[in-house]
């Protein structure tokens, strides 16, 4: 994509069509060079935004210089408040009546502006409205792959009419967002956005989903990460918002499908522990999950491979090791009755998951 270098003052304010003019807040922090593709994007847009806002959230990089160099407005942060308190000092700066929130490592495909600002002129009973990832996330290494693609697939399966909020690329009247206060900054986790849609809805809101309003995710994943993000920002955070809030919505990805595939999963790591207690054995299975993903994107890096050829190594060197570990169960009854039980909740899980399998299959070759 080529990145503009001059301001682009005069462009962004073609993009007012029937009053739904946005005011786009980019919050940032240390990550110049997805900020310098994201805005980019924002600027190549077929319906260019009233104005870009940066908020600089205390980076240590060169993020804040990138983007005036880039014509944003550009607001530095004396300290790190987090990406809501961050999202929050944008909108009070606003100057338009219509806020649409982009994280710094998403760029917007040309039409998916557009498509958001559809939404408020064809229904003025929309209050907020927000899109989905594209499938064809830039980074190319397996597991990044798999986590945008999965994002991809909880959105293009989820209800029109919405429960919650996504601020990776959603959009929301001004009024609307300061009816509820905005985002919480002090919010566990990294769903901050789910709460204020959670809180937007109780107060009678509207949110839709568009999901033809579409983004390209820049981010890198690793397994590690992956882990992190969905114990410690995932997880925990909704359990704490179900139990204050009382209400479980059956949206996204807290789907009914969705909630019995945590509770198998769960159900199939309490068999693994029951069963390394008796099988320490059982324990090269981790190891044969570590080893087939570290391989997979190794294989990444050195050489481009289709996706379908690293998700066979992958499963290759997971069930080579993986038939090692259970190999002594089968020699004792209690080990055959936890590896059948085991079998049948990973085979439900792969039924309920049958969306998600659709997108990697439709996914074009690496």
């Amino acid at each position: 994509m080529e990145i503009p270098t001059e301001p682009q003052e005069s462009r962004l304010r073609q993009g007012d069509a029937h009053g739904v003019r946005f005011s786009v807040i980019v919050p940032v922090k240390d990550d110049a060079e997805n900020l310098a593709e994201c805005l980019g994007a924002l600027y190549a847009s077929d319906y260019p935004p009233g104005e870009v806002i940066v908020v600089d959230d205390g980076s240590s990089d060169h993020s804040a210089e990138i983007a005036r160099r880039l014509g944003a407005r550009v607001l530095q942060l004396e300290k790190s408040v987090g990406a809501g308190g961050a999202r929050n000092a944008g909108a009070s700066i606003a100057r338009n009546d219509h806020l649409c929130f982009v994280d710094a490592d998403v760029a917007v495909q040309p039409p998916a502006l557009g498509r958001l600002a559809s939404n408020f002129i064809a229904d003025r009973d929309v209050d907020a409205v927000f899109g989905s990832y594209d499938r064809e996330p830039k980074k190319k290494n397996i597991a990044s792959q798999y986590r945008n693609l999965l994002h991809h697939s909880v959105h293009q399966e989820a209800n029109r009419e919405a429960t919650t909020f996504w601020s990776g690329l959603g959009a929301i009247k001004k009024e609307a967002f300061e009816s509820v206060g905005g985002f919480d900054p002090d919010f566990p986790g990294k769903i901050e956005d789910i709460d204020l849609g959670m809180r937007l809805r109780r107060r009678g809101g509207r949110i839709v989903l568009d999901k033809t309003a579409m983004a390209t995710h820049l981010k890198e994943w690793t397994l590690w990460s992956m882990v992190i993000c969905d114990v410690r920002f995932r997880a925990i955070p909704w359990v704490k918002l179900i139990l204050a809030d009382g209400f479980v919505p059956n949206d996204l990805n807290l789907k009914g499908s969705q909630r019995l595939s945590g509770v198998l999963a769960c159900a199939i790591l309490a068999l693994f522990i029951t069963g390394a207690w008796f099988s320490p054995m059982l324990l090269l299975l981790p190891i044969g999950l570590g080893l087939g993903l570290w391989g997979a994107d190794s294989w990444t890096q050195v050489r481009p491979i289709p996706n379908w050829a690293k998700v066979i190594a992958m499963l290759g060197a997971m069930g080579l090791i993986g038939a090692l570990a259970t190999l002594p169960l089968f020699h004792d009854p209690a080990g055959q009755i936890g590896l059948a039980v085991g079998s049948v909740f990973g085979l439900t899980i792969a039924l309920l998951n049958r969306p998600f399998y659709r997108v990697i299959r439709k996914r074009s070759p690496a």
